[in-house]
């Protein structure tokens, strides 16, 4: 059933061909990604991750779907992230915790950009800029902090208006 999805090639002799509809091949899959993970999680808790649902494309909701009617029986802690206007058909279930995340403060992302600079420190502007630009979203303090500390990138001048002071 996997080897089409993945492109691997198969011998009809020793593994006969599904002759099921594209629908059908598909509602099975799903089945049997969740059975899988059933079976793993009948031997050991499972941890299932995705992140962005709010990307997510409408066969990736449907095996979560699936997924989610199974959780309350099982050992599978299920975390997902979204941006708040991603509603999902089962976000209102009682075993469902949702939990917002606000961005974060101007201290904090201040803080993160201290501790990812190794004793270097940008000009107050500059941390001001990153503050402003990144609207509190730690992916971003991230990314920019790196950009502006790389050794590789002119000081900080392209993306700050600026320079860094090692």
């Amino acid at each position: 059933m996997f080897a089409p999805l993945l492109s691997l090639p198969i011998s009809e002799n020793r593994y006969p061909l599904l002759n099921l509809s594209p629908q059908r091949q598909r509602q099975k899959t799903l089945e049997t990604i969740v059975a899988i993970l059933l079976e793993l999680a009948e031997h050991q808790p499972v941890l299932f991750i995705l992140e962005d649902l709010h990307w997510t494309d409408p066969t990736t909701l449907e095996l979560l779907g699936l997924l989610v009617e199974q959780v309350p029986t099982t050992a599978i802690a299920t975390l997902l992230t979204c941006r708040p206007h991603f509603q999902p058909a089962w976000h209102h279930r009682s075993y469902i915790t949702e939990m917002t995340l606000n961005h974060l403060s101007p201290t904090q992302v201040a803080q993160i950009v201290t501790r990812m600079t190794d004793g270097k420190t940008f000009p107050a502007e500059v941390l001001q800029q990153i503050i402003a630009k990144t609207d509190g979203v730690p992916l971003f303090v991230e990314e920019m902090t790196k950009a502006g500390a790389s050794k590789s990138m002119p000081k900080i001048s392209p993306l700050f208006g600026s320079t860094c002071m090692p």
